[in-house]
This record gives C-alpha cells, sequence and structure tokens, in this order.
C-alpha cells in the first residue's frame, strides 16, 4: 500500500493514542471510533473486492450446467461415423456389361432377395454354397434374363452363402 494512503495515516494516528493508555479521552475515542469505521469500511471495500476476485476464479454453475436444449435426438448427425484413411464410404455400383441376357444363355436360380437398401441388393443363396458359391463380378439376372447388376460381394456361413449385388 501507498504511504499517504488514508488507511495508512489512520493507522498512524491511531496507533500511540491507543498504546499510550488515552483511551478514555472522547476525542481519542471518537478519533479511533471514526478511523475503525474507516478501516472497517476498507476492510468491506477490500473484502468485496477479494470477494469478486474469488467468484471470477471460482466456475459460474450456470455456464458449467447441461443445457438439453443444445443436444436434440430429432436432429440429424452431422459429422456421421468415424471412417478410416483409405475407407471407401459408398463405392459406385459396378455397372453391368449388359442390361438384356440372349434368350439362349441358361440361368439357374440363385435364391431370394434377402434385402433392398439404396442402390445395394442382398440376396440369399437358396441352395448349399457346398455345392456353388458364385464368385465377384458375376452376373445377376431375372428370369426373363433382364440384368440386375454383378455380386460386389459374398458374405456369410459356407452352407447359405449371401450376395450382395
Amino acid at each position: 500500500m501507498e504511504a499517504n494512503s488514508p488507511t495508512n495515516t489512520a493507522v498512524t494516528d491511531t496507533s500511540p493514542a491507543l498504546h499510550s493508555g488515552v483511551s478514555n479521552d472522547d476525542s481519542a475515542m471518537q478519533h479511533s471510533t471514526v478511523e475503525a469505521e474507516d478501516i472497517s469500511a476498507d476492510d468491506e471495500s477490500s473484502s468485496s473486492s477479494s470477494s469478486d476476485s474469488d467468484s471470477d476464479s471460482e466456475p459460474d454453475h450456470d455456464d458449467m450446467a447441461f443445457n438439453a436444449s443444445d443436444y436434440s435426438d430429432d436432429e440429424p448427425m452431422t459429422e456421421g461415423a468415424p471412417t478410416t484413411r483409405n475407407e471407401v464410404l459408398n463405392p459406385p455400383p459396378a455397372q453391368p456389361p449388359l442390361t438384356q441376357l440372349p434368350p439362349t444363355t441358361a440361368l439357374r436360380p440363385l435364391g431370394l432377395v434377402h434385402a433392398h437398401v439404396d442402390s445395394s441388393l442382398t440376396i440369399r443363396a437358396s441352395t448349399a454354397g457346398v455345392h456353388r458359391v458364385l464368385d465377384a463380378d458375376t452376373l445377376v439376372a431375372l428370369a426373363d434374363g433382364r440384368v440386375v447388376g454383378v455380386i460386389s460381394d459374398v458374405f456369410g456361413p459356407v452352407t447359405q452363402p449371401m450376395y450382395s449385388v
């Protein structure tokens, strides 16, 4: 603190009177009372400033409170699922070389459509794969010869393989 502040002056002025035992003197008592009020007023201001600094260091509970309106299950996710560096998200569907097979082409039944999502078909084989499993890039056609697409992936158990077209 500075030497010419009112608080230092008040303490310097009252200290000899209090230590000399002249506390019965009304002027000294009034002077010390006034000085005490000044000091207590200064203490309040310093305590209020210290409480201000305390409140600055303490986290505000309103800021820490979870705001449920910021997060909603109804809103679509914008980030999506995590991916690897070289992951192909949606490979372009392979275009079959033909749209219609010639009528002389021999067709064998493959299976039933298990699922259809966007441009992908999942076909469950009707016969056990022990006898026959088709490879990727095999043409898949309907009974009338219209080409559906090519097999892009084979998965599932060998006894009942599934094909992604």
